[in-house]
């Protein structure tokens, strides 16, 4: 149980640096929006359904595993993959 814990722990400590070095992409978005793909209200609120869209398999993911062997990786790659999106 104790190894389990801390593979736990390890996993909370990654998600919270991702979110701490990620957290201005949705400042960014409106002007990533309009400059890159000449966009406006619309374009913006495409690209953040498409965040939500991609954000959202991840949990499914996570319930699908059967145990903690591996979680981390899932984790990684679920989560840099969307936030890569931004």
């Amino acid at each position: 149980m104790p190894s389990a814990l801390r593979v736990l722990g390890a996993i909370l400590l990654l998600l919270m640096a991702m979110g701490f070095f990620t957290a201005p992409w949705s400042s960014l978005m409106p002007i990533f929006a309009a400059e890159t793909f000449s966009g406006d209200s619309r374009t913006f609120g495409f690209l953040i359904g498409a965040v939500g869209l991609a954000q959202s398999q991840v949990p499914l993911r996570l319930l699908r595993a059967v145990s903690v062997r591996g979680l981390g990786r899932v984790v990684a790659v679920n989560y840099s993959g969307g936030r890569m999106s931004h």
